[in-house]
């Protein structure tokens, strides 16, 4: 039986057929020593059988018992019986007789039959330290004797099968002995080497500093071990690297010089890679973007890349050599930096990542993360510190910490409601104010909940639907009805309809959902109103259409027959009025169409429209000029339209008997409020303005956010011109000063309206009028 393979723990079993006894040594040794377990037995033949004695097979326990400690007196067979017994199986196990039955005779025959300890039962606590103590003696010894054989058994192993090749040289330095190493190591077989000069198979180059150490060896002091290295020619004709050793002496038993030598081929291959790593690396750390610094013992520096000299603000790397690299650091930050320099140092392990600061030359403060880890450089042990700027990160993260910060306040202060929800499971993970006053609900009430619980529970499935389209969208998505139905939410006591806008948010290891609630209940009931001035609109354009129009189409007719049948000359007038009623409707109809919301816009040529509406006018000899002009966003055959009313308004509006005809200018106005033409006539300082007050007619009120100095169109005549009185007035609808509906203007300026821009009107100077529209620049094109 060995000894156990812990070099810890100690296996002792304990023989006494005393079983309180037993207990009370198992327990005071495990006390007094640690590493001491104890097995118990409470006979002689009990424990031989636990130990395999008795049996055919080796136990567990067996092969891991270290020592064995027996009382004397047992029943059955004694400890010197047990003793000689055990001794038959093993017999270096470590054996302690620990009795109460003490006397020098039973010590003198316990010592002749072969314990290794002996040691008498007395009282008190004591003597179980004085036991534990023999134990791990004997334990300990005979674990450095099993340790000894083991190596004498690995020498004398050694020895015999030798890698290096043995050789004996004599003075003369010829061989006259060769081990049988040679045949693996050199390619040759021994004998065909003894009687042979060892020198004539040294490669050239290496010959005459090999010649020299091998004087040197039988020259030298023969208790120093001495060691040359030269290529040495292989039977196979290559060179492979050879180191010897000898100590010098003459070996007069061997009959010369005894050599050692080993093939250091692999090893040579190896320094030689690793001396072109070492460069390959040092010319990475001089072209890394990586500021880099290598620091000795005293923390002077004695390398630095371009990056690091770059960081300190120093042209040459050659003027930070020799600088303490702590010149750099916070005076604050030198103490704790110079005691992990030396940690790295002393105990050539890396320093953990560290953020710090530092000042250039130039006295810039730097933010910086370093990396130290110890290195040797030149042969000395040094540490190396690998910096990253991360001044223009913590910029980045403050603006950004900023963003996160006006992000929160603007969702905390939004008047709308917002809901940030997990986009994987639905449930609500903030909200804002309005949203705890939208729902009617304090923040945690809302909070945890399930999104789709915010709607009315029939329409659960609908909403689900939904808030999985916004997901799948990953965009903004703006949505306020589903399937041509509201949406709402359930406040537990109302329904409020909504507008919802949802975002998808993806963050690093979550994806969010913010939905903006927004409560549309005064945009409904002003879609209830629009709708229900529209349907009256609609009601009121069929009577006109339809209970005037037919009533006046059949007085024309009977006119038209009693012109026939009679002469009478009153009869024109009536056909005038019949004629002007006629126009009024068509007006009215055109004044009720023209001023509906638009609702789409195509780009379309100004000058293409204003040409167009041009030949459907009766213009009688008035000229047109039309400018160079850009597309603008419009209803085409509204704008059209707008154009017809203008260039009739122009018409009726003409030269008085004698004079020229009328000329009417169509051009552009630049953002600025000016004519795109320079030499264009400006109009006179009195301006008057189509201001509708019905946003419902014209989308809102568009055109009064449109500035005064905005980009447009104009549209003058040379013409009669306009009066200061009548200029007040010339947007009312019936209003005329010459033969006409006098809503001809009034559908200008609802056309205007409807698309959001400002129209004015001007008296120009040296006679006419001029029209001023004018819109965003994003509907010019």
């Amino acid at each position: 039986m060995g000894v156990g393979s812990d070099n810890e723990g100690i296996h002792v079993v304990h023989v006494d057929d005393d079983s309180a006894m037993v207990e009370l040594v198992a327990t005071m040794l495990s006390r007094e020593d640690g590493a001491i377990s104890v097995t118990t037995a409470t006979s002689a033949a009990d424990c031989l059988e636990i130990l395999g004695v008795e049996g055919s097979f080796e136990t567990e326990l067996e092969r891991t018992v270290d020592c064995v400690v027996s009382d004397y007196q047992m029943p059955g067979m004694n400890g010197l019986e047990f003793l000689d017994e055990l001794r038959t199986a093993y017999p270096e196990l470590p054996f302690i007789l620990f009795t109460g039955k003490g006397s020098e005779e039973i010590a003198s025959d316990a010592i002749s039959a072969g314990v290794t300890d002996y040691l008498q039962k007395e009282s008190g606590t004591d003597q179980y330290t004085v036991l534990a103590n023999r134990i791990r003696n004997v334990v300990e010894q005979r674990r450095a004797q099993e340790t000894l054989e083991s190596e004498r058994r690995r020498f004398r192993s050694l020895l015999g099968n030798s890698s290096d090749v043995i050789a004996v040289l004599d003075e003369d330095g010829i061989i006259r002995y060769q081990s049988p190493s040679t045949k693996r190591i050199l390619g040759y077989d021994p004998e065909t080497l003894v009687g042979e000069t060892g020198l004539d198979y040294v490669h050239p180059d290496d010959l005459d500093h090999t010649r020299e150490h091998f004087a040197e060896f039988a020259e030298g002091d023969a208790n120093d071990l001495q060691r040359v290295e030269y290529r040495f020619r292989h039977a196979d004709g290559r060179w492979i690297w050879l180191e010897s050793v000898t100590n010098g002496r003459y070996h007069e038993e061997a009959g010369g010089f005894v050599i050692s030598s080993r093939n250091v081929t692999e090893r040579r291959d190896r320094v030689t890679e690793l001396e072109h790593r070492r460069d390959s690396y040092r010319q990475m750390m001089d072209h890394s973007p990586s500021p880099t610094v290598v620091f000795d013992e005293d923390t002077r520096i004695r390398y630095a890349n371009d990056a690091a000299a770059a960081l300190v603000g120093v042209d040459d790397t050659a003027e930070l050599l020799d600088a303490d690299v702590l010149t750099f650091a916070r005076e604050d930050d030198v103490p704790v930096a110079r005691e992990r320099f030396a940690r790295v140092l002393e105990e050539r392990r890396p320093a953990p990542r560290r953020e710090f600061e530092m000042t250039t030359v130039d006295g810039e403060p730097r933010r910086l993360t370093s990396a130290m880890v110890p290195v040797t450089f030149d042969g000395e042990a040094c540490g190396q510190i690998l910096l990253n700027d991360v001044t223009e990160d913590e910029i980045r993260w403050e603006t950004l910490e900023r963003s996160r910060r006006k992000y929160r306040s603007l969702v905390e202060t939004a008047p709308d409601a917002i809901f940030i929800t997990d986009a994987e499971t639905g449930e609500i993970l903030e909200v804002n104010d309005s949203a705890t006053e939208l729902m009617d609900a304090d923040r945690d009430a809302l909070v945890g909940r399930h999104q789709t619980s915010l709607h009315p529970a029939e329409h659960a499935e609908r909403y689900a639907r939904l808030f999985e389209e916004h997901v799948d969208a990953g965009s903004a998505v703006t949505t306020e009805e589903v399937g041509g139905e509201q949406l709402y939410v359930d406040t537990g006591s109302e329904w409020i309809p909504v507008e919802i806008s949802a975002t998808v948010l993806e963050l690093p290891d979550q994806t969010l959902i913010q939905g903006v609630f927004r409560d549309v209940s005064d945009r409904r009931e002003r879609i209830s109103e629009l709708k229900h001035h529209r349907e009256r609109l609609g009601e009121f354009t069929d009577l006109v259409s339809r209970d005037l129009r037919n009533p006046l189409n059949v007085a024309m007719g009977e006119l038209e027959l009693a012109r026939l049948e009679s002469d009478f000359d009153h009869l024109d007038g009536a056909d005038a009025a019949l004629e002007r009623m006629d126009a009024l409707i068509d007006d009215l109809l055109a004044l009720a169409e023209m001023g509906a919301r638009v609702e789409g816009r195509d780009a379309v040529s100004i000058s293409d429209v204003a040409r167009t509406a041009w030949t459907a006018v009766d213009t009688g000899d008035a000229t047109l000029t039309v400018e160079p002009l850009p597309d603008l966003r419009a209803d085409a055959d509204r704008l059209e339209v707008l154009f017809e009313q203008l260039f009739s308004n122009a018409a009726t509006h003409g030269p008085t008997e004698g004079s020229d005809a009328i000329s009417v200018t169509v051009g552009g106005l630049d953002a600025d409020g000016l004519d795109s033409d320079s030499d264009s006539d400006s109009s006179s300082d009195y301006v008057v303005s189509y201001l509708d007050d019905r946003p419902d007619r014209r989308g809102g009120d568009e055109s009064s956010a449109v500035s005064d100095s905005a980009a447009g169109f104009y549209v003058e005549d040379v013409g009669e011109g306009i009066t200061s009185d009548d200029l007040e007035r010339v947007f009312e609808p019936g209003y005329s000063t010459a033969a006409g509906t006098g809503f001809g203007l009034t559908i200008v300026g609802e056309i205007a309206a409807a698309h959001g821009w400002r129209l004015s009107v001007t008296e120009r100077d040296g006679g006419g009028v001029r029209f001023e529209i004018r819109t965003d620049v994003e509907r010019i094109r």
